[in-house]
């Protein structure tokens, strides 16, 4: 369930979060309430194989979840590119020093700095880098499921001539194919993902989805200009 802690962003002031664990629910004794448990606890006293196929079918269900929402704002003009395809690239070019791609974080700094895809920078850097580093660099944008960073790609490919893909459903799907991801500043690996909001807490079983409670215009103004 959805919990509030104390947090502080970089360069903002100390909010309520909400962070959403994958956990499953304890056979309670008669006449006991219900008690949530963290996920694979040996305490469950029940097979290991269950759970692993309740947390299966619960991530199919996510996953499907998230398929059907991109579908409904993906573009056939905004070249894609999927989760598994891009750890392919990526792990086929390690240690060459010529990584296939410049990956490019759409998002904001408040949600980079709960986690954000190794490796990948702001738009703001990239942008202020362009023309001295970027300018002949192909490009993957993400976001939370893709609609921000496909309206990004969009407007790199028909402003720029940017050689640009959308990660197909972000890093809700970098999520589903196991992907990586660390701490905005530190660097260190996390299993924590910002999904902007409760209803696109999808994120694979084992990541803690984390969302802000963002005074009322911040939330307008990403309802209106930023989305999800």
């Amino acid at each position: 369930r959805g919990r509030r802690r104390g947090f502080r962003g970089a360069g903002s002031n100390a909010r309520a979060i909400h962070v959403l664990r994958s956990i499953a629910l304890e056979r309670p004794s008669a006449g006991a309430r219900p008690r949530r448990t963290r996920r694979f606890a040996p305490l469950l006293g029940r097979p290991t194989s269950g759970i692993n196929a309740m947390s299966q079918s619960e991530d199919a269900r996510r996953a499907a979840e998230i398929e059907r929402m991109v579908a409904e704002f993906s573009s056939p003009s905004v070249p894609e590119i999927t989760a598994e395809a891009l750890m392919a690239e990526m792990r086929a070019s390690s240690g060459t020093g010529n990584p296939p791609y410049v990956l490019v974080d759409v998002r904001t700094a408040d949600e980079r700095v709960v986690s954000s895809i190794p490796g990948s920078i702001s738009s703001v850097e990239y942008e202020s880098d362009f023309d001295a580093k970027y300018r002949d660099e192909r490009v993957v944008a993400y976001c939370t499921i893709g609609y921000r960073s496909g309206k990004y790609v969009e407007k790199l490919t028909r402003e720029k001539g940017v050689d640009a893909y959308n990660l197909r459903g972000s890093v809700l799907a970098w999520t589903h194919a196991g992907g990586e991801l660390v701490e905005g500043g530190t660097g260190e690996k996390t299993t924590r993902v910002h999904t902007f909001g409760k209803k696109w807490a999808l994120a694979r079983s084992g990541y803690d989805s984390v969302w802000f409670n963002a005074p009322v215009v911040s939330y307008v103004k990403n309802l209106l200009f930023g989305r999800r």
